[in-house]
């Protein structure tokens, strides 16, 4: 279950948690958004897969990048652009709240040639690959496919709503779809776009 709503401008909560036999992630964040795209300061607290704490943090001032994963700090000085993903807490995830890779579309789709550099280090691109006609409670809605490479050795798939919202994503073996969409979107579990 993941959870997104804004409380200000160029701020978002996200809550993200799932149960896989007695084990899961619960995880909480805040993120403000330069723009809406760049985060300049990211919260995040929970507890991760196995139910050990999680406590992050991340801020942009001025060109001064700093973050702290558990005990492990790091500071950057920035020359362009970067994108900050919080530490992945579930097997095969790219990120701890996937709502995360929804805001990175977006300033991939903003981007020079769809690329920009990740802290702390990295790059990811973004390629559109095709768009999916989905009926929900009589509307019909577009979604744009996209992937995000450049995280390792794993891909993001993701359907995007025409305002960049996200609909669906794909994280290794984890699908994630909004509510009402799983029985009506089958194509998406599967990956299949037409």
């Amino acid at each position: 279950m993941q959870g997104t709503w804004t409380t200000g401008t160029n701020t978002w909560r996200y809550h993200f948690e799932y149960n896989d036999h007695g084990n899961g992630p619960w995880m909480d964040e805040t993120v403000v958004a330069d723009r809406g795209t760049i985060p300049v300061s990211v919260q995040l607290n929970g507890h991760d897969y196995f139910e050990r704490p999680v406590a992050e943090r991340y801020s942009l001032v001025e060109s001064t990048a700093r973050w702290e994963k558990g005990a492990t700090p790091g500071t950057q000085v920035l020359r362009s652009p970067a994108f900050y993903l919080t530490t992945p807490v579930g097997g095969g995830q790219l990120s701890a709240v996937p709502a995360e890779l929804a805001m990175l579309a977006r300033a991939l789709v903003e981007a020079p040639e769809h690329r920009i550099a990740l802290l702390p280090r990295g790059e990811a691109r973004l390629e559109s690959t095709g768009h999916l006609r989905v009926s929900l409670s009589g509307t019909t809605k577009i979604l744009e496919a996209v992937r995000i490479t450049g995280l390792g050795s794993a891909v993001a798939l993701l359907w995007l709503e025409s305002d960049r919202a996200l609909f669906a994503a794909r994280e290794g073996p984890m699908t994630l779809i909004r509510r009402g969409g799983s029985r009506r979107c089958p194509r998406l579990g599967r990956g299949r776009l037409q």
